[in-house]
């Protein structure tokens, strides 16, 4: 029910591409603070460190780029996104990683994520400008950079609601690099290879294991292994 612009609506747009890209909070939103939009975070090469318009590209499934204007008028045409990492925190800075349309879970598609951040950043915005891209409107209609305290409040008010936690241990578990978090876990828990996680998750080491909790998914995947050797014939 909330309305485009706002932030619960801005967060859900960006956590579901925070948990597929495992995105590091200077990569998109800026330090603690009011979010004014003169106060953005710059990198050494000129620009905002997070995302800005320019490090989004859209594709049709043929990978045939199309412009911005098309499109936005084509939604249903957008099969893939690329995204560029003009800056990153181990260095390796100016890659990217690609999105693919998920037409399965459609809530979970970071396609139609990245479409709704682009739309509501020129509507906001408008076309020409090189702020970064994590923008909402607040209840006095003022524009506002997402800040690291805007995210760690929301995810933490989706804990209290979600996992019913009433510890205030327990509910500071979670902040901004909690999206980081979740996409190792995610990937772990799925049974996707160390190198893919590292490739993906945009590591230049193992350093992603430490990020991996300890699941219940896991224990479900102990039983699966107890189940199949109950089976194996006597050795």
């Amino acid at each position: 029910m909330a309305g485009e612009d706002s932030l619960i609506r801005v967060m859900y747009n960006w956590f579901t591409t925070g948990l597929q890209f495992g995105n590091r909070r200077s990569e998109w939103c800026q330090p603690d603070g009011a979010g004014l939009l003169h106060k953005v975070q710059m990198c050494a090469f000129g620009r905002a460190t997070a995302f800005i318009f320019e490090d989004i590209r859209f594709f049709t499934g043929s990978k045939i780029e199309l412009s911005i204007e098309t499109a936005l008028q084509n939604e249903e045409a957008v099969f893939i996104i690329r995204v560029r990492f003009m800056w990153q925190k181990n260095l390796q800075h100016n890659i990217h990683r690609w999105a693919y349309r998920n037409n399965a879970r459609p809530f979970l598609c970071a396609v139609r994520a990245w479409i709704a951040i682009v739309r509501r950043f020129i509507r906001l915005m408008g076309r020409d400008s090189d702020k970064p891209l994590a923008v909402y409107r607040t209840k006095l209609y003022q524009t506002r950079l997402v800040t690291s305290d805007d995210a760690t409040r929301v995810l933490r008010d989706l804990a209290v609601d979600v996992y019913k936690l009433t510890k205030k241990e327990d509910i500071q578990k979670f902040s901004s690099h909690s999206l980081r978090v979740g996409a190792c876990c995610i990937l772990f828990a799925t049974g996707y290879p160390p190198d893919f996680i590292q490739r993906v998750l945009r590591w230049d080491s193992d350093a992603w294991r430490k990020y991996v909790r300890d699941l219940v998914v896991t224990a479900m995947q102990v039983n699966v292994a107890m189940n199949k050797a109950h089976e194996m014939p006597l050795m």
